[in-house]
């Protein structure tokens, strides 16, 4: 791993850690005996850190038996709007304001990971990655620490998907001071934002005709808590009008380092690895290369394995979408025929 020009000056330990592991209680999704999806998260906490502090952040009426935690905290579901009817999908991001909240309330250590209820951990490493890369611009300074996040959903929007400030919610690590305020920020309002696209003509750019919200969850945390100190004109999740890419991508070279599942060592107990998908995510490289260009640092960012992978996975997922949709064709041709 690189060194920056300023280093760590000493190992933080699991034991300056709290560990807010937020959101709904996942039983077992295979049919497995043994502990549950989110039991099984639990564990994994214990085993590689040692010594933090475990507190579990859910709701009122759910059922904690067995599970290996310190703190509870089981607040009043706030609900979530519909924001896809197609597919019945709900905008949670106030369930996610509402549980990491409570759970940073009940912290008490110098540093906090928020983390959703269905990730495992299969090593410590994401500790060393704290407190460095310390280079920063003071416009752009809006953290005390870097906050670590994952790239499984942390959009470049200079990619197919333009969505800027987009990211990663699944996984926050940083100084608990900076995680309280990134999540002191206003609800969603419901149902506006949510039905935001059913009175209002989608732009040319928006990803999914489906989702009426205005924004989407990860993009309405980090620009809600970034607009508290920089003036920014965000209109929806896709408004790249008003310099919007080249500020997200400046909040994200300074504020956040984006690593990749691997190297924090998490996993998804829901969600299989999507690497067609990852093509549009940063990788570690591509922030690096946001961090060289607007903090004048000087990290390595050359040739990026990961974004080969990514692309050549994007490639044949398209390729197979060509000659799908041009086998439909051919069989409907030949049935009118």
């Amino acid at each position: 791993m690189e060194n920056d020009r300023v280093s760590r000056p000493e190992k933080i330990a699991p034991s300056d850690i709290s560990i807010i592991v937020q959101g709904p209680i996942c039983g077992a999704t295979d049919g497995r005996a043994g502990p549950s999806v989110t039991g099984r998260a639990l564990n994994s906490i214990r085993k590689h850190f040692p010594g933090a502090e475990l507190i579990l952040s859910t709701w009122e009426g759910s059922d904690v038996s067995g599970l290996n935690f310190e703190v509870l905290i089981m607040s009043k579901d706030p609900g979530a709007g519909i924001c896809n009817e197609r597919y019945g999908l709900r905008h949670n991001v106030n369930r996610q304001i509402v549980s990491t909240t409570a759970g940073l309330k009940a912290a008490s250590r110098k540093y906090a990971m928020k983390i959703r209820t269905d990730l495992l951990f299969t090593h410590s490493n994401c500790i060393d990655y704290l407190s460095r890369y310390n280079l920063r611009s003071n416009e752009y300074r809006l953290t005390k620490e870097r906050i670590l996040v994952v790239s499984t959903t942390s959009v470049n929007p200079r990619k197919s998907f333009q969505l800027p400030y987009h990211p990663c919610d699944w996984f926050y690590f940083g100084l608990k001071a900076d995680l309280v305020d990134i999540f002191d920020i206003p609800l969603f309002i419901e149902p506006e934002f949510t039905h935001w696209f059913k009175t209002r003509k989608y732009p040319k750019n928006h990803p999914n005709f489906d989702n009426t919200a205005r924004y989407a969850q990860e993009s309405y945390i980090w620009y809600s808590f970034c607009k508290k100190r920089l003036n920014i004109e965000f209109d929806h999740l896709c408004d790249t009008s008003h310099n919007n890419v080249e500020i997200s991508e400046k909040t994200f070279a300074n504020n956040l380092v984006v690593l990749t599942p691997s190297q924090l060592g998490i996993v998804s107990l829901k969600y299989e690895p999507n690497y067609a998908n990852s093509w549009h995510m940063y990788t570690f490289t591509e922030w690096k290369r946001l961090y060289n260009k607007y903090c004048r640092g000087e990290l390595p960012a050359s040739f990026d394995y990961a974004k080969v992978l990514y692309g050549s996975a994007y490639f044949v997922s398209v390729l197979r979408s060509k000659i799908g949709a041009g086998i439909r064709f051919l069989r409907g041709y030949s049935a009118i025929r």
